[in-house]
């Protein structure tokens, strides 16, 4: 049997776990816990990355119910429609960047598909994105 002691980095912000320096650096000047996060969408394609701090006034704390069931313990949001809402506000706001959205939607303790098509979001912002540069190379 082979034993090998590794050491471990763990993301300040969100506790995501990984084996390289280097890698959990790069992870966690983008991870969308940190509330001074580089959004590497946004210098992309503006170049320009709205306040991290200005959005999260924008978005309201989730009003949440503890519902105790027969079986297990869960949360229902209250205020699913105000968060709805908020996110259109926010999407204007950052050019609809879809991880700037989603970083505001986490900071603030909602769970994103309660109120996000994170997936969805980012295939629009990528196929805008494309369209774009295939005009700009005519």
């Amino acid at each position: 049997m082979k034993h090998r002691i590794v050491k471990q980095y763990i993301c300040d912000f969100c506790g995501k776990k990984g084996l390289s320096a280097g890698h959990m650096g790069k992870h966690e000047r983008h991870c969308t816990m940190n509330p001074d996060r580089k959004c590497r969408m946004c210098i992309l394609v503006s170049g320009v990355q709205p306040p991290m701090k200005e959005l999260l006034i924008l978005m309201p704390k989730p009003k949440v119910e503890i519902i105790n069931d027969e079986f297990w313990e869960h949360e229902k949001c209250l205020n699913i429609e105000e968060g709805k809402e908020a996110v259109k506000i926010i999407s204007k706001e950052t050019e609809n960047c879809p991880m700037c959205t989603y970083a505001v939607i986490r900071q603030r303790g909602w769970h994103p598909q309660d109120i996000f098509d994170y997936k969805k979001e980012c295939a629009t912002f990528w196929n805008e994105y494309n369209k774009e540069q295939a005009i700009d190379d005519y």
